[in-house]
């Protein structure tokens, strides 16, 4: 218990915290904050490019494919020539590269998102 010789009365302020400090620190975290939804929007306009450019390269590769059981059966009954068929299975081949890079792009930006949630949660708790 603390005395006093100043006769304070019940309900007198003891002493005022500057809020200042408190105050720029909420501006710094709010600003963060909105780095990081923005960021992370971005992100996610990003991986929906992404899923959308396998949906078609998958699409192209069906019918690639398609095509080169075409002319295999073309070039079995000589109604077409070898280079067809073999521009066919390097085109599938391509489409099929291709589709692995933009998954395997997709696959990158998803760390990058759980990061940025975990430092936006941690965030809110302070």
């Amino acid at each position: 218990m603390c005395k006093n010789k100043s006769g304070g009365k019940k309900g007198d302020t003891l002493f005022t915290i500057d809020p200042v400090p408190y105050e720029q620190e909420i501006k710094s975290l709010e600003a963060q904050l909105s780095n990081m939804k923005s960021t992370v929007s971005s992100y996610t306009s990003d991986i929906d490019a992404s899923r959308k450019n396998i949906l078609s390269l998958q699409s192209q590769l069906d019918l690639s494919n398609k095509r080169i059981k075409q002319y295999q059966e073309l070039v079995a009954a000589g109604a077409a020539n070898r280079f067809d068929l073999e521009q066919a299975i390097a085109t599938s081949q391509d489409l099929q590269s291709r589709i692995s890079a933009a998954q395997a792009q997709k696959r990158r930006w998803k760390p990058n998102i759980i990061r940025l949630i975990t430092v936006k949660m941690r965030l809110l708790q302070n």
